[in-house]
């Protein structure tokens, strides 16, 4: 088969505004040719009325994805108009659409004639609507999940690539194929290598040789653990002149089929985002490395909906406290870091301190902290409890940002509580572990694993009530 050529995004949609009500983190902007994909499988909360489509555009530029992956396998052929209302709409805002659909049987070979089915009803689609068209196709056909597959895995293996070989055939140039693909075709102790047209390689090599691109369901919760399970096929794309997406999932844990390892879920939006960050920045400028995507819309729209209603109550909760305050524009700032200043200002007064109390010293602790900054008073009576520290040449860095392991330091200070020596905390640096364990067995067990990333302020929102919460109950 002919090589196949990659098509790339144009742009990628930028946002400006985020509503005061709004806790979300915007994720870092990607370069213009980056990929935010985003897997929308329910045709009834992503296509079925005017308003789910509205809705699912809305939340993409919200999480500034790129490309949607639309599910299409048994609705496209009564709701065209439907999909072709949401493509216009997309496309009109810079976003991608590509049609999804799969079943793991379809890797059989008694089955293709399904597989092929759908794809040429994508194709007519296309040719009955030119101005509206599906970009791509992802297919996501999954036969490690037929209980035969472990008695033949090269041998199924083979016949998915068959389906994938007429595909890339059918499928026209200007289109996009994608397949997703599990990590572990590769990456695995034992890769899954298959003999198709008299070469053996890992699957995933030989399904990167077929189509354009592949979405790896590199699932783990941790930029490091992706990153290594998508190394090896990123690294062949670029070699093929193909392309990878790395995928990271936000279904909520089951303790079974998707343990907590493998899920974003529960560990709030803005460290999801700096994971996702830190993959694109390993990948920069790797020629097989196509983005991100994220799985599923539906989870990934409920974990962010929770997350903003327990902030807004968070948040409400301190400021009628007076812990917590927003800024002199009347917004929030949520979605902007959080610096050393703020967090000792927060510390002081979840310690009891007020404007009336404050520690004003003649003489500043700190050489770079003066009377006359806004600051003054908390970051001295925050010094006072033992809860903050300067550096070594008498300087606090009161503007710069702070980590979420130094917030933690922090907060566990301001209340008291006695460093745990024994506590062993992933992804925290070895003098934070103490720290973050002390505030674990006060009470707040905290599920992000990691911890060395700069904080957001809905991030310091949630630190803040837990603290003042424990601090309440002493």
């Amino acid at each position: 088969m002919k090589m196949r050529e990659v098509m790339k995004p144009t742009m990628i949609l930028s946002v400006a505004v985020l509503m005061a009500a709004t806790m979300f983190v915007r994720p870092t902007q990607a370069e213009p040719d980056a990929v935010t994909a985003m897997w929308a499988w329910d045709y009834n909360a992503s296509v079925s009325t005017q308003e789910r489509r509205e809705r699912l555009l809305r939340f993409s530029r919200q999480v500034d994805a790129n490309v949607l992956f639309v599910g299409t396998r048994t609705t496209l052929a009564g709701a065209e108009p439907k999909y072709a209302d949401l493509i216009q709409r997309a496309h009109a805002q810079g976003i991608r659409v590509f049609a999804l659909a799969g079943e793991s049987a379809w890797a059989l070979t008694e089955h293709h004639p399904a597989a092929i089915r759908h794809i040429s009803q994508v194709l007519d689609f296309n040719a009955r609507h030119p101005s509206t068209p599906f970009d791509g196709i992802q297919l996501d056909v999954e036969p490690y999940t037929l209980p035969k597959y472990a008695d033949d895995p090269a041998g199924i293996g083979a016949q998915l690539l068959r389906l994938l070989d007429t595909a890339g055939q059918l499928v026209p140039a200007e289109m996009e194929l994608n397949a997703a693909i599990p990590f572990w075709y590769a990456s695995s102790h034992r890769p899954r290598t298959v003999d198709y047209n008299g070469v053996e390689k890992p699957l995933s090599h030989h399904i990167l040789d077929l189509v354009d691109s592949v979405s790896i369901m590199a699932y783990r919760d941790t930029a490091d653990a992706q990153i290594e399970l998508s190394s090896i096929d990123v690294e062949y794309a670029g070699k093929v002149g193909k392309l990878a997406y790395v995928g990271a999932e936000t279904l909520p844990p089951d303790g079974e089929r998707i343990p907590e390892f493998v899920t974003y879920s529960g560990k709030n939006v803005h460290y999801m985002n700096v994971q996702l960050e830190a993959i694109r920045r390993h990948y920069a400028d790797h020629p097989g490395f196509g983005g991100v995507a994220v799985h599923t819309y539906d989870s990934y729209q409920a974990m962010l909906q929770q997350e903003e209603e327990t902030m807004e109550r968070q948040f409400r909760e301190l400021r009628d406290a007076g812990i917590m305050t927003g800024y002199p524009d009347g917004t929030t700032g949520f979605g902007k870091p959080t610096t050393r200043a703020e967090v000792a200002a927060i510390a002081a007064r979840i310690a009891g301190y007020t404007e009336a109390t404050l520690e004003r010293p003649a003489e500043a602790a700190f050489r770079d902290v003066s009377p006359r900054q806004w600051f003054y008073g908390w970051v001295e009576s925050a010094r006072r409890i033992g809860a903050v520290q300067g550096r070594g040449d008498r300087t606090f860095e009161p503007n710069g940002m702070i980590t979420v392991e130094e917030a933690f330091s922090v907060m566990a200070k301001t209340i008291g509580l006695a460093e745990d020596r024994n506590a062993a905390v992933p992804g925290a640096s070895d003098w934070a572990q103490g720290w973050i364990g002390a505030m674990a067995n006060a009470g707040y067990e905290d599920r992000r694993p990691g911890y060395r990333y700069e904080m957001a302020r809905e991030e310091l929102v949630e630190l803040a009530y837990e603290t003042y919460r424990l601090k309440r109950r002493e």
